[in-house]
């Protein structure tokens, strides 16, 4: 009874697997949307930056310390200003 809950268990880890090996992106593709060339996208955050999410419930802004998170703060940067 195992074997049988087995198999299907490595057959969804199979196709998950492959669903995520798709062609690379062409350089129009990267033109028209960085984000599918995350490594090509590198801007050093301000020291402080403010970033202000709208949501339904009233607007939510997070202060981000750049000295605080260098790394976390520079790429959130980078996603932010490229939407």
């Amino acid at each position: 009874m195992r074997a049988g809950r087995a198999l299907p268990a490595a057959a969804l880890v199979g196709v998950a697997l492959l669903a995520g090996c798709g062609d690379r992106p062409t350089e129009e593709q990267i033109a028209l949307n960085p984000l599918y060339a995350p490594d090509r996208l590198h801007t050093e955050a301000p020291a402080e930056f403010t970033v202000r999410f709208e949501t339904t419930r009233g607007d939510v802004d997070l202060r981000i310390v750049r000295e605080w998170a260098p790394l976390g703060a520079d790429r959130f940067y980078t996603l932010v200003t490229h939407g």
